[in-house]
């Protein structure tokens, strides 16, 4: 995902995307969440959610969690700035990036009730891994130039 977003760039057709560099961070968190995995599956398993808590887990379990934590941060900001971008807009991109932000502003309330409640997480998480698929297809694909109009 890095590499196609740095391949990308950053230009879209109204110049730089500001929404750009917070994309590059996020997929820098990913590769880093990939590298240190979950030592447990703490959202199936009451006793590692509890030394989750606990901080009895190895330490490549919370630097996968930080970086989660870090990758969900930086994609948000990358949504949000997308939005300010093109919200005078009447596009497909920006019907898409709209909508990918009112996914996240219902999602995120239901993330934090699945945390609170240790229930429901493998349920409310798919919103955000398609919000995000989502918005980085759009990031890659979106023109690097303003289409003309066919007169």
């Amino acid at each position: 995902m890095f590499v196609a977003l740095a391949l990308r760039g950053p230009w879209g057709p109204q110049g730089k995307r500001r929404e750009w560099p917070w994309l590059l961070l996020f997929a820098l968190a990913g590769i880093a969440g990939g590298h240190y995995s979950y030592a447990c599956p703490e959202g199936l398993s009451a006793a590692c959610r509890s030394a989750e808590w606990h901080l009895r887990l190895p330490l490549h379990h919370y630097l996968h969690v930080l970086s989660g934590i870090i990758e969900f941060a930086m994609i948000t900001m990358a949504i949000y700035l997308a939005w300010r971008r093109t919200r005078d807009e009447k596009t497909l991109v920006a019907a898409g990036i709209k909508w990918t932000g009112v996914a996240i502003l219902v999602g995120y309330p239901l993330l934090a009730v699945a945390y609170l409640s240790d229930r429901f997480g493998s349920f409310v998480e798919p919103i955000f891994f398609i919000s995000f698929s989502v918005m980085i297809f759009i990031e890659l694909f979106e023109p690097r130039r303003a289409r003309r109009p066919l007169h």
